[in-house]
């Protein structure tokens, strides 16, 4: 493992009902996104003897595409009868120390922008997504990263002016989220779902703004509501971890986690009124 480049998020739960959550370290590694489940399984000792409860491992299917390179938006539709043969490798090997905490990677922005009044394509992702939930449940892992950061520049969370009027675009966008989310809490209703960005991606938004919502709708960004529309689903027994990328640029010295421990909390104001109490316990 020393030889390997690992990005490992500390997932800091906050305390529920006056009950802390236990602390978990998850390695989140480029490199697991290329690991086959038999090297996982023979680095499984170096995994656990490194502290490690957990990785973000990557699926692939058999006919060459995977949800961390192909996005779940590619114009293939998964079959689960061809997902077998990996599905079991992979459960025989999330049982054993150091990936007990397991994560299988899954949404991610498109390779090609899609359109979002496009039905059949967001069809296409929900129903990938529902097999990439049942895969991740079956595996043994505890749930799927979605990390939505716009590698191929194509500005999917943004609105373009050939997009609709932005308070249809909105309304859509989060439209989306909860069709492509209701597939996977119906596969998997205990779900954590770990997000290198949820809502602390527009954090700036926050500062001195009456509407945070409005001000992102005013700038053109569509994230918060596509994050909407996965709360609107998100069932009580299921969890989102927050893993706030901005935090490569913390210090301890100057309390900057116990502070935006602190702010997350605030970032309810990214949710319509109806998720602010779901936010504020599930997030």
């Amino acid at each position: 493992m020393s030889t390997r480049n690992v990005l490992a998020l500390l997932m800091v739960g906050f305390a529920s009902a006056g009950v802390a959550r236990e602390k978990k370290i998850i390695s989140c590694a480029w490199e697991w996104r290329q690991t086959g489940p038999g090297e996982i399984a023979e680095l499984q000792p170096q995994i656990a003897a490194a502290g490690y409860d957990g990785i973000a491992f990557a699926f692939r299917y058999p006919h060459g595409e995977d949800f961390h390179s192909s996005y779940g938006i590619g114009s293939q539709e998964w079959n689960w009868d061809e997902m077998q043969g990996e599905l079991a490798k992979f459960k025989s090997a999330l049982g054993k120390p150091g990936l007990t905490d397991s994560f299988l990677l899954s949404f991610r922005c498109p390779s090609r922008r899609l359109d979002w009044t496009d039905d059949a394509g967001w069809a296409r992702i929900a129903r990938n997504m529902r097999l990439a939930a049942r895969f991740a449940r079956e595996s043994g892992a505890v749930g799927l990263v979605i990390d939505h950061e716009d590698y191929p520049k194509q500005r999917q969370f943004e609105r373009l002016a050939t997009d609709l009027p932005i308070r249809e675009l909105a309304a859509l966008v989060r439209r989306r989220g909860r069709e492509v989310f209701a597939a996977v809490f119906e596969e998997y209703p205990n779900a954590k779902l770990l997000f290198f960005w949820f809502m602390t991606e527009h954090a700036r938004y926050l500062n001195g703004v009456e509407s945070p919502l409005r001000a992102l709708a005013d700038s053109g960004k569509l994230w918060a509501f596509f994050a909407n529309g996965i709360l609107d689903v998100l069932p009580p027994e299921a969890g989102i971890i927050d893993g706030n990328e901005h935090s490569y640029q913390y210090e301890s010295a100057r309390y900057d986690y116990l502070q935006q421990a602190a702010a997350l909390r605030d970032m309810d104001g990214f949710c319509v009124p109806s998720n602010r109490e779901k936010y504020r316990r599930q997030v």
